[in-house]
């Protein structure tokens, strides 16, 4: 094995073990992609490096209260956005030396993996967060108690399989049975979670929708493509720098961006704030959606 993909791995595990949810020997091996055995040697070599796990009915997870541990989620603390930040500034390293390669190699290999991160939880939903993890563990069902939806502007109860996470426990991806759909809830906008004892009733149409560069989800991939000037390609990659892998620049400084949205919120809300530099080259519905919304609009 390639040394730098043993560290890749070695990382990976130290992420899962870094999160709120335990992991058996057995999870951790399908998520890492080796045997069981491979796993206790590395827990193993974790231990003897001064790492304290926490053991809970055959589940593993790093122990908080420990230096070790402030240590370890300083380093693993990297979202979507700031990986791709790093990755940049790690293509921009000068190969003018073996010192210089060799580091460049070994940043790739840190970082340039899946997302490495551990999960930052704001104080006042840590308690939410506990109880969905706990829910999700057991595959038992949730009371949302007064969840404030942006889409429908209502304040309601809402009973949901809740199933996964997003990045830094930011959402929910759960299952609600009243309209056999998977949806996507924001945490902060949960005032309560009650446990149930029902057991879950639809795993079999669980299932995470996708997240596009304006970090809005949905079940769909829309393509589209826009013109920029200078002012909305800095604005746009200021404001949403994962779109910076997909623009194309010609000789005039024009700048396009072809990719795809999940929903209409996000890349509406880009295109208003920057309408005068900006300019939809093709997918007719989005540019009808926001000359109506433009229309409607009355202050």
């Amino acid at each position: 094995m390639k040394e730098h993909e043993k560290i890749q791995r070695l990382i990976y595990l130290l992420k899962l073990l870094s999160s709120n949810i335990g992991y058996s020997h057995k999870m951790l091996a399908e998520k890492i992609g080796v045997v069981e055995r491979t796993i206790r040697r590395y827990i193993n070599s974790c231990e003897k490096a001064g790492l304290v796990l926490n053991k809970t009915n055959g589940y593993f997870r790093l122990e908080k209260n420990t230096p070790h541990f402030r240590e370890i989620s300083s380093l693993l603390h990297f979202s979507d956005e700031e990986a791709v930040l790093l990755n940049e500034a790690i293509n921009k390293i000068e190969l003018n030396s073996t010192s210089t390669i060799n580091l460049r190699n070994k940043l790739f290999a840190l970082y340039n993996s899946d997302r490495i991160n551990y999960p930052i939880i704001k104080k006042e939903d840590s308690g939410n967060v506990k109880l969905i993890i706990e829910a999700i563990r057991a595959k038992k069902q949730i009371r949302v108690i007064n969840y404030k939806s942006s889409n429908s502007g209502t304040v309601m109860d809402r009973i949901v399989e809740p199933f996964d996470f997003t990045t830094n426990y930011i959402h929910i991806w759960a299952y609600e049975n009243a309209y056999s759909k998977n949806f996507l809830f924001r945490v902060s906008r949960i005032e309560n979670v009650e446990v149930l004892k029902d057991d879950w009733t639809n795993e079999n149409n669980h299932k995470k929708g996708i997240t596009d560069v304006f970090r809005m989800s949905g079940d769909t991939k829309t393509p589209f493509e826009l013109k920029l000037t200078t002012a909305g390609y800095n604005y746009l990659i200021e404001q949403y720098p994962m779109a910076k892998q997909y623009i194309e620049k010609n000789k005039n400084n024009i700048y396009f961006l072809n990719h795809w949205y999940a929903n209409f919120h996000g890349i509406t809300k880009f295109i208003l704030s920057a309408m005068d530099e900006v300019e939809i080259i093709s997918n007719e519905k989005l540019r009808d959606y926001i000359n109506n919304k433009i229309k409607n609009k009355i202050f």
